[in-house]
């Protein structure tokens, strides 16, 4: 099996015509669940396992939301905020891309002194390799990430259709044949090497509320904090910077970040129908920064297909996905416990000899959502009179 390099993801409660008590406990539980994943899906592009069998249509990265929200699933993320967050996640690229806009950067110079401001610049998903998130979540402060040595082609979505700072995308649909499920992965072009994480040395994040540097962990190479880590880490408004020392495999490279307030939002349920827009609010900033706010609406967790959009839009408090998005994202089907996940973040990035690497700083939450005609189900006894819970966990 594949070990992701990065990540994000998961889920919520019932539906307005239906809401027993044990359905709003589950729903309670399936938050806290999903917002303590998110800390580990780095909303970025080289985190997804991509199957390889006959027929890969599995996870994308950062961009990709992760399949099913449930403790025991792989962590991934990411429309995130993203190359999707938390995973990431949590892109810009040219413009055929269709991950999000961003700027892919030119350069692997570091980056420039907090004279300068900070600009929003993520990786386009086709050329990330790796996340490094610092996450401000509501009861925890946490440091995440991974890089991998090249792309893993599942977790680059193909755009269907864009519409203002939103777009609809999908997992693409490759298909390779005789692919070793253990050191390969299927591409457009064929069977290639299953992209590994790699060590960039010694990770520090400067500007926090205690010192942090972090060595990668094991065979993972994984990067994450020391338990004991103040919350918040950080504080509004600080002038963050991460530097690695470099390794064997990747040269030092340093890139900045900001200090973000925590995302905070009364709304729940946003409400999901044909021919309207949805509406999410959220409140903003009480001064403006360099964040912006990335989200991923998935309404098919459990489902056969595998579509979502995800947004990308300045911190103003309030955004609407058009009803023709939402329409497109409706025929295409929904399940039990569909959400949206939402990120306020800074993204800077680098270009290496791997590929493009993302730092973000981010404060996640994870907001229910009511599809028109959907009763979400953990067992029948959640379904109304005369319905059972199917095995997309929807009562029917």
């Amino acid at each position: 099996m594949h070990s992701p390099a990065s990540r994000s993801s998961e889920q919520p409660r019932n539906s307005a015509h239906h809401q027993p008590s044990r359905g709003q406990n589950t729903a309670r539980w399936r938050r806290r669940e999903v917002t303590t994943s998110l800390v580990a899906m780095l909303l970025g592009a080289s985190a997804s396992i991509a199957g390889c069998s006959s027929d890969t249509d599995g996870d994308a990265t950062k961009e990709t939301p992760s399949p099913t929200p449930t403790a025991s699933s792989p962590v991934p993320a990411p429309d995130p905020s993203g190359t999707e967050p938390v995973v990431p996640e949590p892109t810009a690229p040219s413009p055929d891309a269709s991950n999000g806009p961003g700027v892919a950067p030119s350069s692997t110079e570091p980056a420039v002194g907090p004279s300068t401001p900070l600009e929003y610049n993520r990786c386009a998903a086709d050329v990330s390799v790796g996340d490094l998130a610092l996450v401000l979540a509501a009861e925890y402060t946490a440091f995440t990430g991974r890089i991998a040595d090249g792309v893993v082609p599942a977790a680059v979505p193909e755009l269907i259709a864009t519409d203002g700072d939103c777009r609809l995308l999908t997992t693409p649909n490759l298909t390779c044949d005789g692919c070793n499920v253990v050191s390969e992965t299927c591409s457009p072009t064929g069977c290639i090497p299953y992209p590994q994480s790699i060590d960039a040395g010694t990770v520090t994040v400067d500007g926090l509320l205690a010192e942090l540097m972090m060595t990668p962990s094991g065979g993972s190479k994984s990067y994450s904090n020391p338990t004991g880590f103040p919350h918040p880490g950080f504080d509004t408004g600080a002038e963050i910077t991460l530097s690695t020392s470099g390794s064997d495999a990747l040269a030092a490279f340093s890139l900045r970040g900001w200090g973000v307030p925590k995302l905070e939002t009364a709304q729940t349920p946003v409400m999901v129908s044909a021919g309207k827009a949805a509406v999410i609010d959220w409140t903003p900033p009480a001064t403006d920064g360099p964040a912006k706010i990335y989200l991923t609406l998935n309404i098919n967790h459990h489902g056969s297909t595998s579509e979502w959009i995800t947004c990308e839009t300045a911190d103003t408090g309030h955004l609407e996905i058009s009803a023709t998005l939402i329409d497109q994202l409706v025929a295409r089907g929904f399940s039990g416990w569909p959400t949206i996940e939402m990120r306020r973040q800074t993204a800077d990035s680098t270009t290496t000899d791997v590929g493009c690497i993302n730092f973000y700083v981010q404060s996640p939450v994870v907001l229910d959502v009511e599809v028109e005609g959907l009763v979400s189900c953990g067992d029948d006894s959640e379904c109304p009179d005369g319905q059972t819970c199917r095995q997309d966990q929807s009562c029917g």
